[in-house]
């Protein structure tokens, strides 16, 4: 009877931990390549009536990670962006929902001109629901800026369809400075 006790026990934690490996190794293929890129399809699917904006055709967005991962892989991309999101949530008040992003210019112009990319989670860090077709992700874009060089602002745009999103992770894709000097992201 003992024996019977331990040699299921320790099958048990065999097959506990084998489980475990084979679904973290699963994982890590699935976020190994996490771009995927906007098709005609996406942006037609995304577009419905009324919906929030959508990124562009032949845009670079990512799948949908947990936030942990998604802030360990734009963590590497933006390290060198002229202009970065360093807090950003998706907020309801009585006019309805907002995602609200704090930028900071860490190139050396001013900038007039931003559009980028922000993807909404919840608050268990899983992503959620930004746009009317289900979406993780909702596109945004400013013009008639003036970020100044190592200044941050503070950027807001109605949502109409966030779900439980109550976190944001932005990148911003594409900058124009006052002095006509762009940079996109490749």
């Amino acid at each position: 009877m003992v024996k019977t006790i331990i040699i299921a026990a320790v099958t048990l934690v065999l097959g506990l931990l084998i489980g475990f490996i084979v679904g973290r190794v699963t994982l890590e293929k699935q976020w190994a390549n996490p771009f995927l890129v906007v098709s005609a399809a996406d942006v037609k699917k995304s577009s419905v009536e009324g919906a929030d904006p959508t990124p562009k055709e032949g845009t670079t967005i990512l799948k949908p990670l947990p936030l942990g991962r998604m802030r360990h892989v734009t963590k590497g991309l933006v390290a060198k962006d002229p202009l970065v999101m360093t807090v950003g949530a998706v907020g309801r008040g009585d006019d309805g929902a907002a995602l609200h992003l704090v930028l900071e210019n860490r190139g050396k112009c001013r900038v007039k001109e931003f559009e980028g990319t922000a993807y909404a989670y919840d608050a268990w860090g899983k992503p959620a629901k930004a746009n009317a077709s289900g979406e993780h992700y909702v596109a945004f874009a400013a013009k008639d800026q003036d970020i100044p060089p190592g200044e941050t602002t503070q950027y807001e745009q109605k949502m109409k369809y966030p779900d439980t999103a109550s976190l944001a992770v932005a990148m911003v894709d594409k900058v124009t400075c006052s002095d006509g000097t762009s940079w996109k992201r490749q």
